[in-house]
């Protein structure tokens, strides 16, 4: 953890992180985006993992509904990684380090990690839908699902403690 320490003590020295630890109304705002970012990730991933568990959108394939939310996905993490650095880089190092945070960061890897490795080749050979997903497909979006939840749940953690300051 020194390295990540180290980094946030430079980080939280920057003009930005002054100007945005003293703003309340600049963090709310970073705060609505980064959720706002969360909800387009979480739209592809559900979408994506409903339909390999054989509910929902069942006149598509597997492989279809995840091109069709590739980007959504893609702009919705890439936003909330950026918010949640900007929003972590407000807080007190004991806060931005914290196990919440360093859970929440080892389930998005998690998640990205077995995205890349395993979800995304079995989306690449799955089989058309009105045959339904074998229960190979299904288990990988079931896990995808849960890895997923999972990164969300660690993200409640410290939205409860960032968000308390606010009300």
């Amino acid at each position: 953890m020194g390295l990540i320490s180290r980094y946030l003590e430079i980080f939280q020295s920057t003009t930005l992180e002054q100007w945005l630890a003293s703003t309340g109304p600049a963090q709310l705002t970073l705060l609505v985006v980064h959720c706002v970012a969360l909800l387009l990730a979480s739209y592809a991933v559900v979408l994506v993992d409903l339909r390999m568990l054989g509910i929902g959108l069942i006149n598509r394939s597997v492989a279809t509904v995840n091109r069709e939310t590739r980007l959504w996905f893609w702009l919705g993490i890439g936003l909330a990684i950026t918010t949640e650095v900007l929003l972590l880089g407000a807080e007190p190092l004991p806060v931005a380090t914290g196990e919440a945070v360093n859970r929440r960061w080892l389930a998005l890897l998690a998640f990205l990690v077995f995205a890349w490795l395993v979800r995304t080749p079995i989306i690449g050979g799955a089989i058309r839908v009105h045959r339904g997903p074998r229960l190979g497909v299904r288990i990988v979006g079931l896990v995808s699902l849960c890895l997923w939840c999972t990164y969300l749940i660690f993200g409640r953690l410290i939205f409860g403690h960032v968000v308390a300051p606010f009300i």
